[in-house]
């Protein structure tokens, strides 16, 4: 199957409102710190973020400008928004030097914001990948369940951890499945998706294998990051379950003040991705100086503390957008 020209990338509400959710689902999570949450909703965390991010994959670009393009998106916003200067500065003042350069060989290394530098080695692959086996997209999808399955067989090699490689490996087929996706995205949606009877099977298989994993895998959950999978066929059928039911909820969300604000926090993950480490940081702090708890949230509790993380989030990035764009990896 020959590759038909990839469209022009037009903002389309539907795609920001999934990213934003996505986005939202990744800091929920590191604030529930939650087995049950993960074991419910891992499917729809970080593997769906990685398919939406698969959607602007620019393989029309020359090699070097498509390198150029994922530096400048990436590795500064990494290193202002994340909390590596303010741990860089912590160990230099109340720590050691030593302390200090160990922290940033942490860093550099990919150790303490993992994705970032996984998410790069992703994009490279699924350019070379898409380039190699001449665009057809076939091969292209059948070798990028390969390197799914490859990347599960590398997990327990040590040196793959520097930059998460090994999830790096796994996330392409994620990516390549969110491009190929979104180049017949009309087709697939109008034929299968926007079907109720097709919502309505997503659904069940997601709650019976939800009941599956219940039952016969009570203290599993499904880890991206460390590429555990319980059991595979359980969770791909999670996972394909769960996007169903995702885009064919979004593609249903009628245009409101709430969702303009929504896709504005979509098109901002990154940010909000980086510097939501600092804000919780901050709020657990000012909760500590009024007395409230920081740690233990439940869940509406930790729902409050994500949503305002969110916010603020999307605040500095809006704001960083109009003053600096280059800090936020977009251009003026």
């Amino acid at each position: 199957m020959e590759s038909v020209g990839v469209k022009s990338i037009k903002r389309e509400e539907w795609i920001d409102l999934l990213r934003a959710f996505a986005m939202f689902m990744v800091v929920f999570a590191h604030t529930i710190n939650s087995d049950r949450f993960y074991q419910l909703f891992a499917p729809v965390i970080m593997p769906l973020f990685y398919f939406l991010s698969g959607f602007f994959l620019g393989f029309k670009k020359d090699f070097v400008s498509y390198i150029k393009g994922i530096i400048y998106r990436m590795v500064l916003p990494m290193f202002v928004f994340s909390a590596f200067p303010l741990f860089v500065v912590k160990y230099a003042v109340l720590g050691s030097s030593q302390e200090a350069l160990a922290y940033i060989k942490s860093f550099l290394l990919g150790f303490e914001v993992w994705f970032i530098p996984s998410f790069m080695i992703t994009q490279v692959l699924c350019y070379g990948l898409y380039h190699l086996l001449k665009k057809n997209e076939l091969l292209v999808f059948v070798v990028s369940v390969g390197c799914f399955f490859l990347g599960i067989l590398l997990r327990d090699v040590s040196v793959l951890d520097i930059w998460s490689m090994n999830t790096a490996l796994t996330g392409v087929f994620f990516a390549m499945s969110g491009k190929l996706f979104f180049v017949h995205r009309d087709v697939i949606i109008s034929k299968y998706i926007s079907k109720t009877w097709v919502f309505a099977i997503a659904l069940l298989l997601y709650c019976v294998m939800i009941g599956l994993t219940l039952r016969f895998y009570p203290d599993e959950a499904m880890s991206f990051h460390h590429m555990y999978y319980y059991n595979i066929p359980i969770c791909l059928i999670l996972i394909i379950s769960s996007f169903t039911v995702c885009i064919f909820i979004a593609l249903k969300i009628k245009p409101n003040v709430l969702t303009k604000y929504v896709t504005i926090m979509g098109q901002n993950t990154l940010v909000i991705y980086l510097a939501s480490g600092i804000v919780a940081i901050v709020l657990f702090k000012v909760f500590g100086v009024i007395g409230l708890k920081t740690k233990g949230f439940n869940l509406v509790e930790s729902l409050i503390v994500s949503i305002i993380e969110c916010v603020v989030c999307t605040i500095i990035s809006v704001i960083c957008g109009k003053v600096c764009p280059i800090l936020i990896g977009k251009k003026k």
